[in-house]
């Protein structure tokens, strides 16, 4: 019965060890980024994979720079609402 506590209990701590992994270290693409305006959405980060640029009604290939912002931040606003809501 202690064998048995004992290997369970050892299974519980190894969840607690750290990692062998290393990470990746990776670059946000917001700190270092520049408007490009021959870049979809002038070039702003949040595409994902498998559709990069994702546009069915056309909203961001008659807009400045400023209203693709404005348009980005109402996006993550109304998705953190969502969220929150369901």
């Amino acid at each position: 019965m202690k064998l048995i506590i004992a290997a369970l209990s050892a299974v519980g701590v190894s969840a607690f060890a750290p990692s062998s992994k290393v990470a990746k270290s990776t670059a946000l693409n917001a700190v270092n980024w520049a408007p490009d305006e021959s870049a979809f959405a002038y070039g702003l980060p949040g595409s994902l994979s498998p559709v990069n640029e994702f546009d069915p009604l056309g909203f961001a290939g008659e807009a400045d720079l400023n209203t693709m912002k404005k348009y980005r931040e109402a996006e993550t606003m109304h998705g953190r609402v969502a969220m929150l809501a369901a």
